[in-house]
């Protein structure tokens, strides 16, 4: 938490690991104050996209 990540950089893997229903990956953002933000629209901001949003 609070790493600085780089364009490109591996930041997770994706898997299937205790009770899910399938293979996932949890990704979530703080802002400063600790507060949850969607991710979505903070990496808009910042000019990335996620692919296969769709």
């Amino acid at each position: 938490m609070g790493e600085r990540v780089k364009a490109g950089q591996q930041i997770a893997t994706v898997g299937n690991r205790g009770n899910s229903t399938g293979p996932h990956l949890h990704f979530e953002i703080e802002d400063p104050d600790g507060e949850i933000v969607d991710p979505v629209k903070w990496l808009a901001k910042r000019g990335a996209s996620i692919v296969g949003l769709d």
